[in-house]
């Protein structure tokens, strides 16, 4: 029975993911460097080099240290037909979003 269930989670995960709007990681430069979720701007300017657009969208206020972080969006492409749109809130890149060109 478990593993009916296994096999069963596993095909629909395959059939659901080309749905799945939003990636969790990708290579620039070449597809040799990988970003992904939690790296810092730093990194990411370092291994991508300069986005095709920056800009900062919004601020948030972040808790227990009420602090103030700037959310700033930099986008990279096209690439094979896509545009990566990375969010970062503060210094931590916190989602990464793929849109077709």
């Amino acid at each position: 029975m478990r593993k009916i269930i296994t096999i069963l989670l596993f095909v629909a995960f395959f059939i659901l993911y080309p749905f799945l709007d939003n990636a969790f990681a990708f290579r620039c430069k070449g597809g040799t460097k990988l970003i992904e979720i939690g790296d810092i701007k730093f990194s990411v300017l370092r291994k991508c080099g300069k986005p095709k657009h920056r800009e900062v969208i919004g601020y948030t206020l972040a808790y227990p240290r009420k602090r103030e972080y700037k959310i700033e969006e930099l986008v990279y492409g096209p690439k094979n037909g896509y545009f990566y749109h990375l969010i970062f809130i503060g210094n931590s890149l916190v989602k990464i979003q793929a849109e077709r060109e």
